[in-house]
């Protein structure tokens, strides 16, 4: 198989795995919380459930990234896939606060084990054969395609749980389940050097990589400044993405919040698209203005009572957030070396889930004791605060050195 061809099934290869695994998840995401609802939980309560998600990932990113650093990000992700289809059981089975908190700390599981490790898969097996172009426009490619499966994904789940909304949980798992079939079919790491290792080696081996990982996540300046902004972001989008379904089933009706998850998508869609024609702009600019994009919709949808107001302010918040995450994943992939990716991903990706966790808290106690507007005034100028660290990357540069492990 010549060069050209490997890359083209790399390519295809991460598009198809993200895409179904985006497909199982995003089964859920139009029924999910009014599920919970259902049950008898409050807007506080379900936000403390997500809380033990979102805790979950933030103690088991790192070791799980220095797991696919070890053994291979194929393995990682299979392991992703299974988890995730038991959690999409148990919520499947499940009525009471304790048997959904049970049910997200395996989805925590399942998403630490895929955060980094497919995208770690990715750039890897494109390094190794030889593809030395920016990858924005692949991850802004992949992005857009996702994008698109989740409209499908939430549609199907929307038309599930019209019947019950407990039926989008048994889709997801025979799709995570049929996710991870193609996966150990499909993907190869024929450069992955397995290690023989004792368990004594083993956790000196796991330390060095986490040590290293979080060093270099702290002293690498350009890492640092992308990490600080991304972890702020996440902690506004949680005040949007845990209320938009019951604030368009308020001021709408049940069928219409299945359009709502429409905007979402199409936005994050667009925003992905667009990310094919930002090269004639530095990285840093591109995160600048969709924060500024994202602040300014949270903002705008706070001020709306309307659906058809609010739907399309809706639509280009995600755009936003469709320019921002591509971009910022091809950022950073540049500028952290090979051999602890997925840890350093990890490291990124659990900072990242801290500040979510916290924002579920605050958000949640804005929400319950004001309104979900108020929570969206709040996140609206909270955002904000990650424009300093962004501007900084100008100073930083759009290169830095990628120092190897054994340095």
């Amino acid at each position: 198989m010549s060069i050209i061809d490997r890359l083209k099934k790399t390519v295809l290869t991460f598009y198809l795995m993200e895409c179904f695994f985006m497909l199982s998840v995003n089964t859920i995401q139009a029924t999910n919380i009014l599920f919970m609802l259902s049950k008898g939980l409050n807007l506080l309560q379900v936000n403390l459930v997500n809380i033990f998600y979102m805790g979950s990932v933030f103690l088991l990113e790192i070791p799980t990234g220095a797991v696919s650093d070890m053994f291979g990000r194929k393995r990682s992700f299979l392991i992703a896939c299974m988890f995730m289809s038991l959690s999409f059981l148990i919520y499947f089975f499940s009525g009471s606060f304790l048997l959904f908190a049970m049910a997200e700390v395996v989805a925590a599981i399942g998403m630490t084990f895929h955060s980094g490790a497919l995208e770690a898969w990715f750039v890897d097996s494109l390094d190794m054969n030889g593809y030395t172009q920016k990858k924005d426009r692949l991850f802004g490619r992949a992005a857009t395609l996702t994008s698109g499966v989740s409209i499908a994904a939430g549609l199907f789940g929307a038309f599930l749980g019209s019947y019950n909304l407990a039926f989008p949980f048994l889709g997801g798992a025979f799709l995570a389940l049929a996710t991870l079939w193609m996966g150990y079919v499909l993907m190869d790491e024929v450069y992955l050097e397995k290690e023989s290792l004792s368990l004594r080696n083993g956790v000196s081996r796991m330390r060095k990589i986490i040590g290293f990982s979080v060093t270099y996540g702290v002293k690498n300046k350009v890492v640092l400044l992308l990490i600080i902004p991304g972890a702020i972001s996440m902690f506004a989008y949680m005040a949007v993405m845990q209320y938009w379904q019951p604030y368009f089933q308020e001021i709408a009706n049940t069928q219409e919040v299945g359009f709502a998850w429409v905007a979402l998508s199409l936005g994050l869609m667009a925003g992905s698209l667009l990310v094919h024609w930002t090269s004639l702009f530095k990285r840093y600019q591109i995160l600048i203005v969709s924060t500024l994009v994202c602040a300014a919709t949270s903002l705008g949808l706070a001020l709306s009572n309307y659906f058809i107001l609010s739907l399309p302010v809706f639509f280009f918040y995600f755009m936003g957030r469709g320019v921002m995450l591509p971009t910022r994943k091809a950022y950073i992939n540049d500028h952290i070396p090979a051999e602890t990716r997925a840890t350093i991903l990890s490291f990124d990706s659990m900072m990242c889930r801290g500040a979510a966790a916290l924002g579920l808290i605050i958000f949640g106690l804005i929400a319950e004791y004001t309104s979900i507007i108020s929570s969206w005034y709040a996140a609206s100028a909270v955002i904000l605060l990650g424009i300093p660290a962004l501007f900084m990357l100008r100073m930083a540069g759009e290169c830095s050195t990628r120092e190897p492990l054994d340095t």
